[in-house]
Parts: C-alpha cells; structure tokens; sequence
C-alpha cells in the first residue's frame, strides 16, 4: 500500500549501460530513453546495479 492505494510492483533488471559506468562513464541519454521505453511498457520498478566489481561507485565514511 502507498497511503490508501494499492500498488503492483512490475520490475526488472538493468545492470548496466557499460560495465561499471555508473560512476565512471555515465551516459545520462542512454538511462534516459531507457527507462522511457520500461515505463512505456508497463515497468514501474528497476533494480540499477551501481557497481560491478567495486571499482567505480560510491565511496562509504564508517
């Protein structure tokens, strides 16, 4: 539920536009028209995978 309203979750998968990008070389248009086609089609939900292998991303202060 989201407030009164009842919600499905219809979701993918997107590891990447290439390899380990996100944080390295990151194409803005490619995400773009990307998730513009998953909405199109019905996908309300996606699971990014921001890195690969660890060597790009977020950096995390203990």
């Amino acid at each position: 539920m989201a407030g009164d309203r009842a919600i499905f979750l219809n979701g993918v998968n997107t590891p990447w536009d290439n390899w380990n990008d996100i944080g390295g070389d990151f194409n803005e248009s490619f995400w773009r028209a990307h998730f513009t086609v998953l909405r199109e089609n019905g996908i309300n939900a996606s699971r990014v995978w921001i890195s690969c292998n660890g060597n790009v991303g977020f950096t995390i202060d203990d």
